[in-house]
């Protein structure tokens, strides 16, 4: 494997708080533990902040600091120290010198500079921050380092299936899955009484153990806010357990989530957040189109809702990556965009698109963003055209010749470099290193998109050439005329009436 690459570790993942050791941080003690091994199995460099050692020393017990030194001498030290750009402090205002937040915004410059490839951290703080600089693709959580480095040198994490449905009446109301919340939460009380519970739906993904490691509870909303007009779907629960990346498994549980709400015509989604001050919930709900509406007691907190579908009053936001945010995944712009149609090999739609395969009500994943919505692919297949909000129309060759998915585009980039193509793709990664540098030695395309339909059965390259969309089965990337794709989201509005 020729391409090294460096994780910056925040400092607070080695020396933890001096608390009983209890089942989560015990987990992702062994968790970074294993993934720091296969880091340097592979030759990768880890690395820590010369201003986050001497913190360490500085505030160590002298009866520890041996102990600490020892610690400390297995991570390289970085030695190319980024300035903070002065964005930073207009950002987020400026420090005490030698706080945590002096600290950490170090560490994002490092990041923000590429003297690294990637900081791995569980401060939620720094999260945010990098959010905010279009840099949280390249900030990993443990169970988010230990899933891409798996995926990278070919060996599989623990494989999970998609989600599945179940009866309210078969969850263990204390399971830990729920924290405690089937006490304390009047929505999943009335969710587990015998005269609620039919009313409900529930879905659930397993992990290896066959214990619950994240779950959803949604029926309909009997007394929703007076600006919530139509049909509402309310989640009286969205958590997650174990040692799987919690970002990956709620995006997991929303996406069918929201399939069940288009199918069932339902005009909004929406929750209440009762964690107060907890932005990082607030940000996942935002990302996908949920928008604080109101605080008041009678709903438990803040609001939020998303609306699945565009209403006449509202135009919705004008640039077409944010409007298929705020509506998606399954609608999206087709004016004023460009459309791709893009083949990929039947192994890479497995890859991209599992839940294309025949017959497969429940499969393992190598890797849980193949199913979710935000993912990533590479070509050596290049286009200069492609921008955010284009369409992206999936066409698996091979013997099951047809379209299969439809994407739209958050951002593109072209590149030889394998280390800034994963720097791109970040958590998103389905490649293995080995592929990744293979497809380098010429330009690569890479996009990091958002699924937004999926064609079960696939639509056949014989509808596509009859209707003038196609010529021939494509062997590249080729822009769609625009006659071509009204056609084909005609076909797709007819059959969706049947």
């Amino acid at each position: 494997m020729g391409t090294v690459l460096k994780f910056l570790v925040d400092t607070g993942l080695l020396f933890p708080p001096d608390l009983p050791v209890e089942g989560g941080r015990a987990n992702r003690s062994a968790i970074f533990a294993e993934a720091s091994r296969l880091a340097l199995e592979c030759r990768h460099r880890l690395c820590i902040h010369p201003a986050a050692r001497q913190e360490i020393l500085q505030d160590t017990a002298p009866a520890k600091i041996e102990s600490h030194r020892a610690v400390l001498r297995r991570y390289s030290v970085l030695s190319i120290l980024p300035e903070v750009p002065a964005q930073f402090e207009s950002v987020f205002g400026a420090p005490q010198s030698g706080t945590g937040e002096w600290l950490n915004m170090r560490l994002i410059a490092a990041l923000a500079a590429d003297a690294v490839d990637f900081l791995i951290s569980e401060d939620r703080d720094l999260h945010r921050k990098a959010k905010r600089l279009g840099l949280d693709e390249r900030v990993l959580t443990i169970t988010q380092m230990a899933a891409m480095l798996c995926d990278l040198s070919g060996k599989r994490p623990a494989q999970l299936p998609i989600v599945e449905e179940v009866k309210v009446n078969v969850l263990n109301p204390e399971d830990p899955v729920f924290g405690g919340a089937c006490r304390d939460s009047r929505d999943l009380k009335d969710c587990f009484s015998g005269t609620e519970s039919d009313d409900y739906r529930a879905w659930i993904v397993r992990d290896d153990l066959d214990s619950t490691a994240a779950c959803c509870i949604a029926g309909d909303d009997r007394l929703p806010p007076p600006s919530l007009t139509g049909k509402v779907l309310r989640i009286s629960f969205l958590g997650t357990t174990g040692r799987y990346n919690p970002i990956i498994l709620g995006e997991l549980l929303l996406k069918t989530v929201f399939d069940y709400a288009v199918r069932n015509l339902y005009h909004w989604v929406r929750l209440s957040q009762f964690l107060d001050g907890d932005r990082s919930i607030t940000e996942f709900l935002e990302d996908f189109g949920f928008a604080g509406m109101v605080e008041h007691a009678t709903f438990g907190g803040t609001v939020f809702a998303k609306p699945m579908q565009p209403w006449a009053e509202d135009i919705g936001p004008s640039h077409p990556l944010q409007y298929h945010l705020r509506y998606g995944p399954h609608h999206f712009r087709t004016e004023d965009v460009d459309s791709f149609m893009v083949p990929i090999q039947p192994k890479s739609a497995v890859r991209l698109f599992p839940e294309s395969e025949e017959q497969r009500t429940m499969f393992p994943v190598g890797r849980l963003s193949s199913n979710a919505i935000r993912k990533a692919y590479l070509s050596n297949a290049l286009t200069s055209t492609m921008t955010p909000g284009s369409i992206l129309l999936f066409y698996r060759s091979g013997e099951r010749k047809g379209l299969i998915a439809l994407g739209i585009v958050e951002k593109a980039l072209v590149s030889t470099s394998c280390g800034e193509l994963l720097r791109a793709m970040g958590k998103r990664t389905v490649y293995t290193m080995e592929e990744i540098e293979a497809l380098c030695s010429r330009p690569v395309l890479s996009v990091s998109f958002r699924q937004a339909q999926l064609f079960r059965p696939e639509i056949p390259l014989s509808w596509l050439i009859e209707n003038g969309i196609l010529k021939s089965s494509p062997q590249s990337v080729v822009k769609i005329e625009k006659d071509g794709l009204k056609r084909l989201f005609g076909f797709l509005t007819d059959q969706k009436a049947l």
